[in-house]
């Protein structure tokens, strides 16, 4: 807790910045960056000035500001503006100089010229903070070896998972087979072109079957740009058949990609072509979507992909009966709940405030999900309708018995067991009751926590810990981390809005101490 309050009070001072920042020769810093040597051509290892408060003004203050006469361009000599709590003191005026061209560059998207002038800099932590935001861009233009060389000498840098992405996308025809199954032996695949190298490195090493497997699955569920599907059909075209692109269709579709749907039509047949035409003329809302429905065979209208996308059209139509009635004729078995569960849920809350409650019970309860915010959410709405409306605790209770053992944050943990105690007193179970509000009491800083406290009959909070000063060990520590000093660099270098992945990072990490 106590690194987790360091971390706060550094992210607020970039975003509260202090009033001035004091450097050792030039007097005013605005901000910097920093980085070290890595062995593929990458690095390794001030805020604005902030008016100071006015005070009442003097006599001669006033008769000054009443006069035509210019006032002052220059602060008075003397006057010491408290230094920036981001102020490392690590960067000469010549590397704050050079660094501040150079994360303008980078703020232009110019990234060659960023780091050619960052290169100039003797010192390097600021360098490595420019090779990171460049390696981590969407189509950066950094090659595999300079990504797994930085992945390599900086494990503890954030967006690791967006870093190894970023290296499977360079990976390129020089690189041999072998290079790239040693990669994949320590990282699994994170994308679809990591998946579709990988099939490919596999089958050019004599595992023909199981490279053709991963080459498939990552043509079905792979995100590629143009230039990479135009490459795979160079090259797989013989080994993907029509039922692999009429899956990818589907996926893509199920993604709203209309673009790369509409790529593959030469390759699907004329069914699956009519049945993606009338999906995509639904969820872009054009015209002639009735006749672009009937055109598809009797057998396909029952579509999961098709009945998404009219439920879509109606709600968004104001045809609300309308889109409800489609809801209701899949189940919790329907593909892609996640896509599904936003119109459940509102739809359900439309019932609610009709008086409907069944109805929206049934909407909410068979939402097919089995994880993630998403999950939690509709498993407490569930269990709120059915205790709150339907008046049974039982149902409600496996609802928040769900929500409460697959969830993990406190808060969350909090509100399912507040809520299973709820239920249990609705089914006359006070000891239990009594049990459950103790649970989600132990989480006193939270909401539920504290209702459930007002249900235990304890008027007064209890005590928050006090978690003392931290070992001066500790807090040295702390304060040379690289990735603090990176966080105060990127204050320093007006870069702020680059710490916020940092800031995460480390609060994630941060341990009880």
């Amino acid at each position: 807790m106590r690194r987790v309050a360091l971390l706060l009070m550094l992210a607020g001072s970039l975003v509260f910045p202090a009033i001035g920042n004091a450097t050792a020769s030039s007097g005013l810093q605005q901000d910097d960056d920093t980085t070290d040597r890595a062995d593929a051509g990458i690095a390794r290892e001030s805020d604005d000035l902030v008016p100071l408060p006015r005070i009442k003004p003097e006599e001669e203050e006033l008769a000054l500001l009443s006069t035509d006469a210019p006032l002052p361009q220059k602060r008075p000599d003397g006057i010491m503006l408290p230094p920036s709590p981001l102020a490392t003191g690590l960067l000469t005026p010549a590397d704050l100089s050079i660094y501040r061209r150079a994360y303008a560059a980078a703020d232009d998207g110019k990234w060659e010229e960023a780091r050619a002038i960052a290169a100039k800099a003797r010192y390097r932590l600021p360098a490595k903070i420019i090779d990171w935001r460049w390696m981590t861009r969407f189509r950066t233009t950094a090659s595999f070896d300079q990504i797994t060389a930085f992945i390599r000498h900086n494990p503890d840098w954030p967006q690791q998972d967006v870093l190894r992405r970023r290296a499977e996308e360079a990976l390129a025809d020089p690189i041999s087979p072998k290079r790239i199954l040693a990669w994949f032996s320590a990282h699994k695949p994170e994308s679809g072109v990591g998946m579709l190298r990988y099939g490919e490195a596999l089958a050019a090493s004599g595992h023909a079957e199981a490279g053709n497997r991963w080459i498939k699955d990552a043509w079905i569920s792979g995100d590629f740009p143009a230039d990479v599907e135009r490459e795979v059909l160079a090259r797989h075209g013989k080994l993907l058949t029509r039922a692999d692109h009429e899956n990818r269709l589907d996926h893509l579709l199920w993604d709203r990609n209309a673009g790369a749907a509409i790529r593959l039509f030469p390759y699907v047949g004329g069914n699956a072509k009519k049945l993606a035409i009338a999906r995509i003329r639904l969820m872009r809302n054009a015209g002639n979507v009735d006749a672009a429905i009937r055109a598809i065979p009797e057998e396909l209208r029952n579509d999961p992909g098709l009945v998404y996308e009219r439920m879509k059209w109606r709600r968004l139509n104001a045809l609300n009966e309308e889109s409800r009635e489609l809801l209701f004729s899949v189940d919790d078995t329907v593909p892609r709940a996640d896509k599904w569960w936003p119109e459940r849920n509102l739809q359900a809350r439309k019932l609610l405030r009709k008086g409907y409650i069944t109805d929206a019970y049934k909407l909410v309860s068979q939402h097919g999900l089995e994880e993630g915010a998403d999950f939690a959410a509709a498993e407490w709405l569930s269990g709120w309708i059915a205790l709150q409306f339907l008046g049974d605790g039982k149902m409600a209770l496996g609802h928040f018995v769900n929500l409460y053992e697959n969830v993990s944050y406190p808060i969350s943990r909090a509100r399912g067991a507040y809520w299973i105690g709820r239920a249990q007193a609705a089914r006359g179970e006070e000891a239990l009751a009594k049990y459950w509000y103790e649970v989600a009491a132990r989480h006193y800083t939270t909401y539920y926590g504290q209702l459930a406290l007002q249900e235990l009959g304890v008027e007064k909070l209890p005590p928050i810990p006090h978690l003392g000063k931290p070992a001066a060990a500790n807090l040295k520590k702390f304060k040379e981390s690289k990735l603090v000093l990176a966080v105060r660099h990127m204050g320093e270098l007006d870069m702020s809005k680059w710490a916020k992945a940092f800031l995460i990072d480390m609060a994630e990490r941060a341990k009880d101490q």
